[in-house]
């Protein structure tokens, strides 16, 4: 009987061949990411946009939990988030944060919200020279970046 209930588990076991294949195709693949990464060979980019505008933006977390989007250059507040609104800003903030954090860069530095002249919108951190590409997150998520390029002052507050 146990010799059966043995056979049953071995059923479910994956060849080692096939973990050996896998972790060999990570390998490669990884190594390939990197050496095209380092040499620009193989590759595909996207066609040199230029910038149309950007605008300077300081994100202040309170200890409320409350979110304020700053307009670096006039010190306006933008736009407040509660506790709980804005996920997706909250999600962004969090990942740009760990970055600044890892390199030991200060927390106040202010982003450049970049409108490409293809349309795309991407935040920058120019304290660590990373970007994130804003549109790949859809409509909904970077409906916020586009007002935020958008809004005159008079906007903001009315």
């Amino acid at each position: 009987m146990s010799g059966h209930h043995h056979h049953h588990h071995h059923e479910l076991q994956v060849p080692q061949w096939v973990l050996i294949a896998t972790a060999v195709l990570l390998m490669v693949t990884f190594a390939f990411a990197v050496f095209s990464r380092t040499t620009g060979i193989g590759r595909t980019e996207m066609p040199e946009a230029r910038v149309v505008e950007s605008r300077s933006l300081v994100f202040e977390h309170s200890q409320a939990d409350v979110i304020e989007v700053i307009d670096h250059a006039t010190g306006d507040v933008l736009v407040t988030a509660g506790p709980g609104e804005q996920g997706f800003l909250r999600g962004l903030l969090r990942s740009l944060r760990r970055g600044r954090k890892l390199e030991s860069k200060p927390m106040d530095e202010p982003y450049e919200l970049i409108r490409w002249s293809d349309g795309r919108l991407s935040l920058h951190d120019p304290s660590i020279d990373g970007s994130i590409e804003l549109d790949v997150f859809g409509r909904d998520n970077v409906a916020l970046f586009k007002r935020l390029m958008e809004t005159t002052l008079s906007q903001a507050r009315g």
